[in-house]
């Protein structure tokens, strides 16, 4: 079973960013300009467009 997608802080440079390895790493925005409650409402709305790309998989169908 995979894990649960988290968001992270990651550190580029001189610069942090929210990120997540969810769906192959995704930047969510600089900590300087984007607020906590900004950067869980992005990470979110991508986790959801995720699952939904997931329901339309063929490895959720039944197989006999």
């Amino acid at each position: 079973m995979a894990r649960q997608p988290k968001l992270r802080k990651k550190k580029v440079g001189k610069a942090t960013c929210w990120f997540t390895k969810a769906g192959g790493d995704t930047d969510l925005g600089n900590i300087e300009d984007v607020p906590f409650l900004e950067a869980r409402k992005r990470f979110n709305e991508h986790s959801k467009s995720i699952a939904e790309l997931d329901k339309d998989s063929k490895g959720k169908g039944l197989t006999a």
